[in-house]
């Protein structure tokens, strides 16, 4: 995929219904260029079936080689590695997002990174004080 807005990253264990939910939640946002990266943080690889299942091309599945034994940051960390967005979401796998939720995002970031981008501050400390986002590319200046 190319020109992704925003990656989203659902670590999971062992809760393939919920993540099915939330799954759906992400895919059926509008207006937004996204990828979904399930890191499944199980040693069997329990949320494999629930991740396909959706047979859609802008979601990755990452099986974690080792599991984190309950500390979700690791997965989210193997997860923003592998992440092609410009932005980054990381979303829970018993959450569901609003319909909306990632065009108001992107559109707010984008714009508060024009302002830092022609003021000439620093885009990744002020796009990590705006909204928590770790990851931020140069501007989109022509949006």
């Amino acid at each position: 995929m190319d020109n992704i807005d925003i990656s989203i990253i659902i670590p999971t264990c062992h809760r393939e219904t919920q993540l099915v939910e939330a799954m759906t939640s992400v895919l059926s946002q509008r207006d937004v260029v996204l990828e979904l990266i399930v890191v499944d943080d199980s040693a069997e690889g329990s949320a494999r079936d629930a991740a396909t299942s959706l047979r859609d091309p802008r979601v990755r599945y990452f099986a974690r080689s080792e599991p984190s034994n309950g500390r979700p940051a690791h997965a989210r960390n193997d997860g923003a590695a592998g992440a092609q967005g410009r932005y980054l979401y990381f979303l829970d796998d018993d959450d569901i997002l609003e319909q909306g939720t990632l065009a108001t995002l992107s559109a707010a970031l984008d714009a508060a990174l024009r302002q830092v981008w022609h003021s000439g501050g620093y885009a990744f400390g002020a796009m990590r004080g705006y909204c928590g986002t770790i990851k931020a590319t140069s501007p989109r200046l022509d949006a």
